[in-house]
């Protein structure tokens, strides 16, 4: 049920282990591919060495996510082919992509490495345009990665080299996401992989007064990823998707089959996990196949392909939302009358809630707003919902008879 396909390659399942510390070597990969994710891609490889692995700390965790002061491999090319044969050698039946990245107009470079890497047994190449940090005076990562005209000449280039398919990596700052993406279609990628991590600050200590993490004292912007990065991403798939024919790979703050879920309803094909490996181990792979299976069992859907892009529908452009008005309903049984509802739309909605003497909260259907501000609030689950104020009229009207 969970076996899918992506850019010709067939996969048991939508799992990805993502370009990141998880795949920095032949070794970790396949401890990885032994515990069932269905492909990887490698640390990203460059002509030019990062000495990004020598800083010390460079992770700070925030809000549920990373931000991580690491660049690209730390290795030479030479030593990932052999690294790519080794891991081809062992599992000829996982998908095997490598990320590779060199100066946007050194195309010489992206040539070389996109025919040695394919020759070494790579079942697709992954274009790191979206390194988020430190590379900008090489004109690299996401430096190249916000032209779509850079971006297009270098995939034009890798696609004429290489003879397995090409995936972009995007980052979520991209500036046009979707002319970016439908460039590197006209150049002939394959697909996409979205997205990378964004330009952030770590944790704070006020205290301290101190920025995590500050190798040698001293900070700097490093990649945002995991929870906080997700609802950019599915904004980024989505946009791609609605742009482009191009193959998805998700990628952004995946830690659960609900995650994915999420990503491959928006038009995911595959979807692509770091921080998530990096937070749990190689093991999450178990969770995130049960409960996907579970999923689509429960939901009737025969297979990944079949939940693919189902929710692709519903994302429009802002000018094409029609107006109307939804009012909240409020279960008294559900209700644990703590306020937050009333506060919220006393001081940020329009005063619409007001408090009975027990405390039950009651909204004033004329004055509601329909923000829909208190059910964002709530922290009990089904407690309020919103629904078209004319049909929560014709229900009062059913319960208590016609108003005059």
């Amino acid at each position: 049920m969970l076996s899918t396909d992506f850019c010709g390659f067939a996969l048991t399942s939508p799992f990805l282990l993502a370009s990141g510390p998880a795949t920095r070597d032949a070794d970790h990969i396949a401890r990885g591919l032994e515990a069932g994710w269905a492909g990887a891609v490698t640390k990203t490889i460059s002509t030019e060495p990062s000495s990004g692995l020598r800083l010390s700390p460079r992770f700070s965790a925030v809000g549920g996510g990373l931000v991580n002061l690491e660049l690209l491999s730390d290795r030479g090319l030479e030593s990932w082919l052999k690294d790519i044969e080794s891991v081809k050698r062992s599992f000829p039946d996982r998908m095997l992509i490598a990320s590779i990245a060199a100066p946007a107009y050194s195309l010489g470079e992206w040539r070389s490495m996109a025919g040695q890497c394919g020759a070494a047994g790579a079942d697709a190449l992954e274009l790191n345009l979206s390194c988020p940090h430190g590379l900008g005076g090489r004109d690299m990562g996401i430096a190249a990665g916000r032209s779509p005209e850079i971006a297009r000449e270098v995939t034009a280039a890798v696609c004429e080299a290489a003879d397995v398919p090409v995936l972009v990596k995007l980052g979520p700052g991209a500036g046009d996401v979707a002319a970016v993406a439908a460039a590197v279609e006209r150049s002939g990628a394959a697909g996409v992989s979205a997205v990378n991590t964004v330009p952030a600050l770590g944790k704070v200590d006020v205290e301290n007064l101190w920025i995590e993490p500050s190798p040698g004292g001293l900070t700097s912007p490093g990649g945002l990823s995991g929870a906080p990065l997700k609802p950019v991403a599915l904004r980024v798939v989505a946009e791609v998707r609605r742009a482009t024919s191009l193959e998805v790979s998700g990628i952004g703050g995946i830690t659960t089959w609900s995650d994915a879920c999420e990503f491959i309803l928006l038009g995911a094909r595959t979807v692509q996990v770091c921080t998530g490996v990096m937070f749990k181990g190689f093991g999450l792979i178990e969770d995130l196949r049960s409960g996907l299976t579970d999923y689509m069992i429960r939901n009737r859907f025969a297979g990944v392909r079949a939940m693919e892009g189902r929710l692709l529908d519903m994302v429009a452009d802002y000018e094409d939302l029609e107006a109307g008005r939804c009012v909240p309903r409020i279960r008294a049984d559900l209700c644990l009358k703590d306020d937050l509802c009333y506060v919220s739309c006393r001081d940020a909605g329009g005063g619409a809630i007001t408090l009975a003497p027990d405390r039950s909260p009651v909204v004033d259907v004329e004055k509601c707003l329909g923000c829909s501000l208190c059910m964002q609030v709530c922290p009990s689950p089904g407690c309020i919902t919103m629904e078209a104020a004319g049909a929560l009229r014709r229900k009062e009207r059913g319960r208590h008879g016609p108003r005059h």
